[in-house]
């Protein structure tokens, strides 16, 4: 059996929490998960993001494909056309549960669904 590596995230349901994501979010106690289903333009940008994260680009079968460093403010656009699913994982989550020794391209991932709330 292949390992999983879990990851607690927020999954967003609808179109405008997908569009707002970290946008104006000050605090780095989740990680989201966008479905990139029905999305032409499957991009993100890190404008009026204040932290650095991770963008973890998964296919259908939650398998990751990509994975991008994003710097805050940055003018740049980060897409994945291949992909399915999307994790945005602040960076300091990411160092602290060790993500950067577990997460690699071709490896799985398994979305535990959090419904915290900001």
């Amino acid at each position: 059996m292949i390992k999983k590596t879990k990851i607690k995230a927020r999954v967003l349901k609808n179109l405008s929490q997908q569009i707002k994501g970290f946008m104006f979010c000050f605090k780095q106690k989740e990680c989201l998960m966008f479905n990139l289903k029905n999305l032409k333009n499957k991009c993100i940008h890190m404008w009026f993001v204040f932290f650095p994260l991770y963008a973890i680009w998964l296919d259908e079968k939650k398998k990751v494909i990509q994975i991008n460093y994003c710097k805050p403010f940055e003018l740049k656009l980060w897409c994945c056309e291949k992909a399915r699913w999307l994790i945005e994982i602040p960076e300091k989550i990411f160092i602290s549960n060790k993500y950067n020794k577990k997460i690699k391209i071709d490896s799985l991932v398994e979305v535990i669904n959090d419904t915290f709330k900001n």
